[in-house]
C-alpha cells in the first residue's frame, strides 16, 4: 500500500504554518459536530479564533477537529470554550 500511495506524494504544510486555515476549519468542525449532536451550530467569536490561532497544533488538523468537538460537547448548547488548550 505504501508504494502505491507514494507514486504521487502530496506535501501539505503543517497547520501551524497555515494559520489562515484555522478559522474556516474550526467553523466547519463546529457545525459538523453540532449537527451530529442535534444542537444549534455555534458561532466562533474573534477571541475564540485568536485563541485557536495561537495554539501550535502539533497534532495538525485532526487535533483541531478533536478540540472543536470537545468544545461543542462541553458547551451544552452555550458558548464554546477552549480553556483546555495549553
Amino acid at each position: 500500500l505504501y508504494y502505491r500511495l507514494s507514486v504521487f506524494p502530496i506535501e501539505i504544510p503543517p497547520l501551524r504554518d497555515r494559520r489562515e486555515d484555522i478559522e474556516p476549519l474550526a467553523a466547519h468542525f463546529a457545525r459538523q459536530a453540532a449537527r451530529r449532536m442535534n444542537r444549534p451550530a455555534p458561532r466562533l467569536s474573534a477571541a475564540m479564533t485568536l485563541q485557536l490561532a495561537r495554539h501550535d497544533w502539533p497534532g495538525n488538523v485532526r487535533e483541531l477537529q478533536h478540540a472543536v468537538e470537545r468544545a461543542v460537547i462541553l458547551s451544552k448548547g452555550g458558548q464554546l470554550r477552549f480553556d483546555f488548550l495549553g
